[in-house]
């Protein structure tokens, strides 16, 4: 599985452990899961911005 391809198997039901920081996967995580209500729990880094540039 490539690195992009997992983000296609996070659901409602996966903890996700972000430990690449400088990718906004915050903002991907909530766009993927939002209708679902988020995944069953998220650790990560500090969110500082909303990663648009």
């Amino acid at each position: 599985m490539s690195d992009h391809d997992a983000f296609l198997e996070i659901d409602k039901n996966i903890f996700v452990v972000s430990v690449y920081l400088d990718a906004p996967v915050t903002q991907i995580i909530t766009d993927i899961t939002q209708a679902d209500g988020g995944p069953a729990g998220y650790l990560g880094g500090k969110v500082v911005d909303d990663g648009m540039q």
